[in-house]
């Protein structure tokens, strides 16, 4: 048989506690039956019962935020806070920045930027966080949430941890890194590293080397037969063009907008631009069936043309950006037929007309190819107020006969503007023969300065 015991329920009896007290008087438990809110319903045999207060066990604590709160010099410091109030500081050490370099040699470099790495390793009950620096490794441990204090069937208790910290991005010597928690919010926080060490002074140019002797006479050229369209796949089309000798090649077009087809005749054969869906610009030359000898250049024949040049605002639908000289070596091909190239890239701003012109000119008349900005049905269009300009000229005999008794210069006009807007051009580039390479400067760009407003003056407009 059961003992008999007496239940007495204690002064605090409202958090659950209950004495059992041996008695020859005492009522035996019928049953015992856990509520849904955590308390417990006690019957007696005598038909009577006491319900007791909530045996939940205690919520967990988790991670609610990370901050950076203060920097001192290189050293940033951040809080992690936690759902219960507490908080914990850990500081991060950014690199140093490297010596100057010495003059007239290659400069020292720098000492190493450490970029801080942070990992993070699973462990039992929560994450092991290790952020490392220019001091060394820094660790600290993430606990999850704990279990609730053990009751009767006491459920987990439920924390907030970290989930992942990724690497979002760089902005000059700053990393940017995200921790994500496991209730999907997350926190961004910033890392500078150290810079690189400064660059040393530009060494001195070799001498001049001998002009290289002319080019042989150039393959037959071959022609367009045939384009068409071979293939299609999503807003994708593929297209082949098929030469004359029977050689072809196929290139895509993204549609979504119409692709732009444009044909120029230049010197010898055709120029073929298509502007596709994204914008961007395909060029190629086609060249007729015999071509004569023609030097390719490589060699700028301008002086001082890298840096980015602004025309003033426009007025009259007109501005000019100032011009480019030609190098002593280059005014010898401003002659009647000299086959040249020129090319830069340019930017327009503050235009809102469709059919805005942009002009290179060699005297006060425009060579004899056109880059158009804007939607005309000119002879090359260019969507976007943003290119390269890049054309083959034969130099003409009005345009050699002013060079002749003026500067050899090229110099570029936005024309047919809204007043007020302006034209820049930058990397500027006059070569021999009718192909364009990439920018070079002149050889002779280290031995001369860049020109003054008085010597652009001198120039007639």
């Amino acid at each position: 048989m059961i003992a008999e015991y007496t239940i007495r329920l204690t002064p605090d009896s409202k958090d659950g506690s209950i004495s059992l007290m041996p008695g020859s008087k005492g009522k035996l438990i019928s049953s015992i039956v856990l509520n849904d809110d955590y308390t417990l319903t006690i019957t007696y045999t005598d038909g009577s019962s006491t319900t007791t207060g909530s045996i939940r066990g205690a919520q967990g604590t988790g991670v609610s935020g990370i901050e950076k709160i203060s920097s001192v010099g290189l050293v940033d410091t951040y809080q992690m806070t936690f759902s219960d109030g507490s908080t914990f500081n850990f500081d991060v050490n950014n690199g140093e920045q490297g010596e100057q370099g010495i003059q007239g040699e290659q400069g020292i470099q720098g000492e190493q930027g450490i970029s801080p790495t942070v990992t993070v390793q699973e462990i039992e009950n929560g994450h092991q966080v290790t952020i490392t620096d220019v001091n060394g490794e820094h660790v600290f441990v993430l606990h999850n949430g704990e279990q609730g204090e053990q009751g009767i069937q006491g459920e987990t208790g439920t924390g907030i941890g970290i989930d992942s910290i990724t690497y979002i991005g760089t902005a000059g010597l700053v990393d940017t890194y995200r921790i994500t928690l496991t209730d999907n919010t997350y926190y961004d926080f910033n890392v500078t590293n150290g810079k690189d060490g400064a660059k040393g002074t530009k060494g001195d140019t070799g001498e001049k080397g001998d002009k290289g002797d002319t080019g042989a006479t150039g393959a037959t050229g071959v022609g367009i037969s045939n384009v068409e369209k071979i293939l299609t796949v999503d807003n994708v089309d593929t297209y082949r063009i098929t030469l004359t000798d029977g050689t072809s090649y196929t290139f895509n077009i993204t549609n979504g907008v119409s692709p732009i087809v444009q044909t120029q005749t230049i010197p010898n054969g055709h120029q073929i631009t298509i502007i596709d869906a994204s914008g961007t610009q395909h060029t190629f030359d086609v060249m007729d069936g015999t071509t004569p000898t023609v030097e390719v250049g490589g060699r700028n024949l301008l002086l001082d043309s890298e840096a980015e040049r602004t025309s003033p605002e426009s007025e009259s639908a007109s501005a000019y950006v100032p011009i480019y000289y030609a190098s002593e070596y280059g005014s010898q091909f401003f002659t009647e037929d000299s086959l040249l190239t020129i090319s830069a890239q340019y930017t327009v701003t503050g235009n809102a007309e469709e059919n805005a012109t942009i002009y290179a000119q060699c005297d006060n008349t425009s060579i004899n190819n056109i880059v158009n900005y804007g939607t005309s049905s000119s002879i090359y269009v260019i969507n976007q107020p943003t290119g390269i300009y890049k054309r083959s000229f034969l130099v003409t005999a009005a345009q050699a006969e002013y060079a002749s008794t003026h500067a050899k210069y090229i110099r570029f006009r936005l024309k047919n503007a809204t007043d007020g807007a302006t034209l820049t051009v930058k990397n500027v580039k006059l070569e021999i023969g009718n192909r364009a390479t990439d920018y070079t400067p002149a050889p002779e760009d280290s031995e001369v300065q860049p020109i003054t407003q008085a010597e652009i003056d001198a120039i007639a407009i």
